[in-house]
């Protein structure tokens, strides 16, 4: 993952610790894109309050989304039904 992704992540972090949230919840592509630098048809990812972001992904974009973003946290799905 490149610094900047790293930064944005850092201070959302400080951000939600200050603020008491546990976790950041991204559903959006542009939100995705900010924190990640990757682009994704279902774009979904949690950003907890301490430790590394949590990418959720079809099961046939897993290694993609981790080369992409440089993130080794991602959970497959294999259908809309599997992410809720």
């Amino acid at each position: 993952m490149e610094e900047i992704y790293r930064q944005r992540i850092k201070r959302l972090q400080q951000n939600m610790a200050e603020q008491k949230v546990d976790a950041f919840l991204i559903l959006t592509g542009a939100d995705y894109f900010y924190f990640t630098g990757d682009a994704r048809r279902q774009p979904r990812a949690i950003i907890p309050r301490d430790g590394e972001p949590v990418l959720l992904t079809f099961a046939s974009e897993v290694e993609e989304a981790r080369e992409a973003t440089g993130l080794s946290e991602v959970i497959p799905y294999r259908g809309l039904h599997e992410m809720m």
